[in-house]
């Protein structure tokens, strides 16, 4: 009979308990970061390595500053932020969309911000001008491609167990038609240190301490997955098992009739979707 375990894009519900401790995650969030860090890295690295003085920064998204909270958020507390950092969070409403009458998706903005170090002097300004540009080019890149032949998922969802190089992040989180995004636009800005999220407190800044960022989104549509099967034979399991069919032929003068065709009617395994409709 029909089971309620299924995944809705790329997380598994009921959400399975885990090792003691670890941490609950939001796939689709940490996939995201994961992969676009690994753009921005693959865009800047070298460049970045060369800014004078010659060794001050080497890694344009060191892996200890990624993040998936909202560095913008008010907290309790003031907390000094790593640069250069990347910070990938949902932020905003989700909303459903009935795609096609079997397939409901669940719509989400994922945000994205990336901090570079403070820019103190006229040299700094003018060598990295062109910084913020290189990283947004390089996440539409990103979106357009959909994957690149260095990059292995390290995030994957309840259907994968493994992951390959040149795997998409939608590949790796569920099958196909079960996860979409794309990058839908960055713009860049100043990000003050210790200001929060409010305009008016980033305009009244006097200190002139910023970080040069770079502030996007992604759109991510996540599959509300169909119920699965389980195993066994009804009543005790499966409500819909594989039928055994035999078909007779009469000549239609008699009641005698003999076998004509034998087969299995299968039980619906998820091959039914109309994804190519």
């Amino acid at each position: 009979m029909p089971l309620e375990l299924s995944p809705v894009g790329g997380l598994q519900l009921p959400v399975p308990a885990g090792a003691a401790g670890e941490k609950l995650t939001d796939p689709v969030v940490e996939a995201l970061l994961d992969f676009s860090a690994f753009y921005i890295k693959n865009a800047c690295d070298a460049k970045v390595a060369n800014f004078s003085p010659a060794g001050t920064q080497v890694d344009a998204c060191p892996v200890a500053n990624q993040f998936t909270f909202d560095p913008l958020e008010a907290r309790g507390h003031q907390v000094k932020l790593p640069v250069p950092s990347l910070y990938v969070f949902w932020q905003g409403d989700s909303k459903s969309v009935e795609w096609t009458i079997f397939h409901t998706y669940r719509v989400r903005e994922i945000h994205l911000m990336y901090a570079f170090e403070e820019l103190p002097s006229i040299t700094a300004m003018t060598q990295r001008h062109g910084l913020l540009n290189s990283v947004d080019a390089a996440l539409h890149k990103m979106s357009k491609r959909q994957l690149h032949s260095s990059f292995t998922p390290s995030i994957l969802g309840p259907t994968v167990t493994t992951a390959g190089v040149c795997m998409g992040i939608s590949q790796a989180l569920g099958d196909r038609g079960v996860v979409d995004w794309k990058w839908l636009g960055g713009h860049k800005g100043r990000f003050g240190i210790d200001e929060g999220p409010l305009a008016e407190r980033r305009a009244a800044k006097k200190s002139g301490r910023d970080f040069p960022a770079l502030l996007g989104k992604f759109e991510v549509w996540e599959r509300i997955t169909e119920k699965t099967m389980s195993d066994g034979l009804y009543p005790t399991g499966d409500g819909t098992p594989d039928i055994s069919v035999t078909i007779n032929a009469s000549g239609g003068e008699t009641n005698q009739t003999v076998e004509f065709l034998t087969g299995v009617l299968g039980a619906p395994d998820g091959s039914e979707d109309l994804d190519d409709c």
